[in-house]
């Protein structure tokens, strides 16, 4: 509050500093007040339109309000004004993977890590293997996630998602070494007990398989796909209380529920 203070008499000496609009922005972003951010952001850029730092703040923040159009614009005037800087490919690409174009965010996330070089931090990496998964490029995304832990080992999410990967291609004994150790990690990863769970149930390990989903439904009690595969792994095992979780998963919106509790339950 007290910086907020700082730059309030800065602009009062000052209107047309632009450069004061930007750092106010910044401290009322720390604190919280989004709206009042970009209402900086937007002043600066009125003052002075080629202040490309105002288009990169502003692009942060319209993307932490799912704004992701209007942060797309953004970044994309900041690269037209510095197109080598390579955090805001970083950052158009995280934008397009959220606006489903990911082959345009792989495109970009890889000139972030090509432009970055040394400088290209462990989190570009794991971006874009999420992105190569939703490209179905299980292979590629393993490498990524690969850099990824190398990069940063203890990093629970880059276990895990790798593991998904994993699972993809059939490597079922390899995906179950991921989700344990992004649980040795994170042992609040509700979605790695969850697909460590659903691996188990491949491999007809059931009763491991209903400790696993145990444990995620603990920690993630609204999800409907949980139920969904304890009560499968439960009738696996002939067990009475399977319709109740069948049911519940309904309850939460499963539709693969209903089709178990017209065939199973009374």
């Amino acid at each position: 509050i007290g910086a907020k203070t700082k730059f309030d008499k800065v602009i009062e000496l000052n209107p047309r500093y632009a450069k004061a609009y930007v750092a106010r922005g910044m401290v009322k972003y720390q604190l919280k007040d989004t709206t009042g951010a970009i209402a900086d952001y937007d002043k600066a850029i009125e003052i002075d339109p080629k202040f490309s730092g105002a288009y990169y703040c502003r692009g942060i923040v319209r993307s932490d309000k799912q704004d992701f159009p209007g942060a797309l614009l953004d970044f994309n005037k900041f690269i037209e004004l510095n197109p080598t800087e390579f955090m805001a490919y970083f950052y158009i690409g995280i934008v397009k993977r959220r606006l489903y174009d990911y082959n345009g965010a792989l495109a970009d996330m890889n000139k972030a890590i090509e432009l970055g070089k040394k400088d290209a931090f462990y989190d570009m990496y794991y971006t874009r293997g999420l992105i190569k998964l939703d490209l179905f490029d299980y292979i590629g995304a393993i490498a990524d996630f690969n850099k990824t832990i190398e990069l940063n080992e203890d990093y629970a999410l880059a276990y895990g998602n790798r593991g998904v990967a994993k699972e993809k291609l059939k490597d079922y004994k390899g995906a179950i070494a991921d989700f344990t150790k992004a649980i040795m990690f994170n042992p609040k990863y509700a979605n790695a007990y969850g697909n460590r769970g659903i691996v188990k149930a491949e491999l007809k390990e059931y009763k491991e398989a209903i400790d696993d989903f145990n444990f995620a439904i603990e920690l993630t009690p609204e999800n409907a796909e949980l139920y969904f595969y304890r009560a499968n792994a439960k009738h696996r095992l002939s067990k009475d209380d399977c319709c109740i979780d069948w049911k519940q998963a309904s309850a939460l919106g499963s539709k693969n529920a209903n089709d178990s509790i017209k065939a199973y339950c009374n």
